[in-house]
């Protein structure tokens, strides 16, 4: 009834504005947020297929990864009783002491800490000794090099007597057992 009375003129213009705010109220709470829902579910597609690419790089590395790892366990397991892991510890450092000219002074191995089986101990050396700085050195690296794993934990050195190049000290070396 109202548009009836109105001039042509006005009714179309009438029907230009509710057209205009029409499609201001559609695109404002209809198209906007489908196209913002749309684009949010784009990016976490894109995330999840980055995440499932690295995941099969990683699936690829996987026989390389536990190859690896038997070899490391293999080094790491232990090959008798407690006793038979430290005399053969003790043999490994003496005889890198041999080859590269270190004289032990003494040597005190350490009983590990009882553990329940199944975890890790460590077995510990005090070695006490005298060499010239170049074949402390080479030992040092041998000892790190070894195939039982050891490892000089702690290091005191002091030059003995007037020579500088001649060093006594003592030395922690330990092996995960």
């Amino acid at each position: 009834m109202f548009f009836k009375q109105l001039t042509k003129r006005e009714r179309i213009l009438s029907y230009l504005a509710v057209l205009v705010l029409s499609s201001f109220f559609a695109y404002t709470y209809v198209i906007e947020p489908v196209r913002e829902y749309l684009q949010n579910l784009n990016q976490q597609i894109m995330i999840k297929e980055l995440r499932a690419k690295k995941n099969l790089k990683i699936l690829a590395k996987k026989e390389r990864v536990l190859k690896e790892y038997e070899k490391v366990a293999e080094r790491w397991k232990g090959k008798g009783s407690l006793e038979e892991e430290m005399t053969d510890t003790l043999k490994e450092i003496e005889s890198q002491a041999r080859e590269t000219g270190l004289n032990i002074i003494d040597i005190k191995p350490q009983l590990p800490e009882v553990l329940p089986p199944g975890h890790y101990r460590e077995l510990f050396i005090i070695v006490e000794s005298e060499c010239k700085i170049g074949c402390l050195i080479e030992f040092m690296y041998k000892i790190s090099a070894s195939s039982q794993a050891l490892r000089i934990n702690k290091l005191r050195l002091k030059a003995k007597g007037g020579d500088r190049l001649f060093l006594e000290g003592e030395m922690v070396i330990s092996r995960i057992i």
